[in-house]
């Protein structure tokens, strides 16, 4: 099963600083025999309440300020490994959304889910009115790639002042039957697809998107809070920092598209970072602006000195 139609997206990882390089996933030549599908062991994760807690959780995001369609959204995330205590989690995402609906992919630090596993990992979040998990463990999403588990595991992850790793993630629905699709790296073919029957509000189409870095603290953890992206708050120093660039959106017309009316949002500017912003790509070895791109900077817990 595919989709009808795949909205095209311009590359933007040749223009960007510290050559970008996106990082292989999946399960290359081990995948799983045709029509079946890679899901991970019950008792390699804990059966938890998935629902996502309220208290003790930061974001440093791009979130848009107001209702629009949505047809889709994607961006490039750099792969990092922030340090979490063994009851936290620390993840970067993107995020479709229409109350009471919302659904994340991204990359996730998460022992708590994973059972002590410190490891960076892909991940899948779904949320409706009626249910709430991580990756396959509701009726949510339904995998159709045999290579690509929706937990693969990412790296090299990228180090501080090294080459930037990132991964492609754009979530985009098929408006003819109402599906939301998934479409990881530069592989032309999607993973799976939310169908469109689980959700009150998003069958029809999203209405807000974000992107941006999100980790959940426990209270009782020394030494202190939870590191968000790279460890480092926003800053000049371009090899330090978390990148969520080239931001896009599908619009109402199902074309790609910048995300343009957005607002930087952080719920503790003390210990996070977060920029938003539109920047220039330039052609060639001319200074003319050929078009734009909008990159979104955040993390933290520690400022670099």
């Amino acid at each position: 099963m595919r989709p009808s139609y795949i909205p095209k997206k311009t590359s933007t990882s040749d223009s960007y600083p510290n050559n970008p390089k996106s990082i292989p996933f999946g399960l290359k030549d081990n995948a799983c025999p045709n029509g079946t599908v890679p899901i991970r062991r019950k008792d390699n994760i804990n059966d938890i309440n998935t629902s996502k807690p309220k208290d003790y959780v930061y974001v440093a995001i791009s979130r848009s300020k107001s209702p629009q369609v949505y047809n889709g959204v994607s961006a490039n995330l750099t792969i990092h490994h922030p340090a979490v205590g063994n009851d936290e989690y620390s993840s970067a995402q993107i995020t479709m959304k229409n109350d009471p609906d919302f659904i994340q992919v991204g990359w996730t630090v998460n022992p708590i889910y994973y059972k002590g596993d410190m490891t960076t990992r892909m991940f899948i979040y779904t949320e409706t009115a009626g249910e709430s998990c991580y990756n396959v463990d509701c009726p949510g999403f339904v995998l159709v790639r045999s290579d690509i588990p929706v937990d693969s595991l990412l790296t090299p992850f990228y180090e501080p002042r090294g080459p930037f790793s990132y991964v492609d993630f754009f979530i985009f629905q098929d408006t003819t039957i109402q599906n939301w699709w998934l479409k990881i790296g530069h592989d032309e073919e999607p993973i799976g697809f939310w169908p469109g029957q689980i959700f009150t509000s998003l069958s029809k189409s999203g209405s807000h998107v974000e992107c941006g870095g999100e980790a959940y603290r426990d209270p009782t953890s020394v030494p202190g809070p939870t590191q968000m992206g790279s460890g480092y708050k926003p800053s000049r120093h371009v090899a330090t920092n978390s990148y969520c660039y080239g931001f896009v959106i599908v619009n109402e017309e199902v074309k790609v598209e910048l995300v343009r009316d957005t607002e930087a949002y952080t719920n503790d500017d003390h210990r996070y970072g977060i920029e938003d912003k539109i920047v220039p790509k330039h052609g060639g070895d001319t200074n003319i602006v050929i078009e734009f791109e909008h990159i979104v900077i955040y993390g933290g817990v520690q400022d670099y000195e």
